[in-house]
């Protein structure tokens, strides 16, 4: 974050606390990158962006990672990956329902369902 100008007080890192909330950042990083599906990296960024508790040096890393600029308070980003949660569950719920469904449509004809791409 060059030319960040934070507000960290001394306290935290004497504290060890500042180092502590880096840590989890960057292992909830780690862990957001590993995310085998879009619902799974949806839901860890959701609760990634949920642990920020004010603007600071971890949300502006995360806002330059997205792609974001300062605009974007974290209210916004919270908000924005609720809404991104909600769209791919209901579409996981979709495509499930709907292979589901043609499962059973065609086993009754005796063929194959077409395959799935998901």
């Amino acid at each position: 974050a060059e030319g960040y100008q934070g507000t960290s007080d001394l306290c935290s890192f004497v504290g060890g606390r500042a180092v502590r909330n880096r840590r989890r950042f960057l292992l909830d990083l780690i862990r957001l990158r590993e995310a085998s599906s879009a619902l799974q990296f949806a839901s860890r960024l959701h609760a990634l962006v949920g642990s920020l508790a004010h603007p600071c040096l971890r949300l502006r890393l995360l806002q330059s990672v997205l792609g974001l600029d300062a605009r974007f308070a974290r209210d916004i980003v919270y908000g924005v990956t609720c809404l991104a949660y909600d769209a791919i569950e209901a579409d996981t719920r979709v495509s499930a329902a709907a292979r589901s469904w043609a499962e059973r449509e065609f086993s009754h004809k005796g063929a194959r369902p077409p395959p799935s791409h998901a």
